[in-house]
């Protein structure tokens, strides 16, 4: 009798077990790279928003976004899990006051590359006749390479270009 209780037990939590697991039909997309150091990436950007003062600094608006691409091939001395149809991690960067942004990315130890993707944006700028006017901004350019390795802090600043 004793015998039975136990079993029945057993079998009574292998069954629970098996019918409380929930299967996942779509998983998100996740590049995971476990033990791989780190470098932050920080720096200006600036955007001609007042032609009324030719010679003076601005900045690009806060809020523009940033896309730094890492690419995990570069990482030989880490374990990369990827199951995103992408070889590339993407890490977003915001803008924030003064033109200034910091983006911390994974890096090589030996050292590598990652790639900053400035896309476009619309601003309102100051025309030289002291009238509000709106424009895109772009960078001249498609992308910005940068050098990082683990541990570094890199600084790069660039300027968007208006049309």
């Amino acid at each position: 009798m004793k015998n039975l209780a136990v079993v029945t037990f057993i079998l009574a939590v292998f069954a629970f077990s098996i019918t409380s697991c929930k299967k996942v039909d779509d998983p998100q997309a996740v590049t995971v790279m476990e033990n791989a150091g780190e470098a932050t990436i920080s720096g200006i950007v600036y955007a001609d928003l007042n032609d009324t003062l030719p010679n003076s600094i601005e900045y690009a608006p806060a809020g523009t976004q940033l896309l730094v691409r890492v690419d995990p091939n570069q990482f030989p001395e880490v374990s990369v899990l990827n199951s995103a149809s992408t070889d590339y991690m993407y890490v977003p960067a915001e803008v924030g006051a003064n033109g200034t942004y910091s983006v911390k990315v994974k890096a090589p130890k030996n050292g590598g590359t990652v790639r900053i993707y400035p896309p476009e944006f619309r601003a309102n700028y100051i025309d030289g006749a002291g009238d509000t006017e709106s424009a895109e901004f772009y960078y001249n350019g498609t992308y910005l390479t940068v050098s990082v390795f683990e541990g570094a802090t890199v600084i790069q600043d660039f300027s968007y270009d208006r049309r």
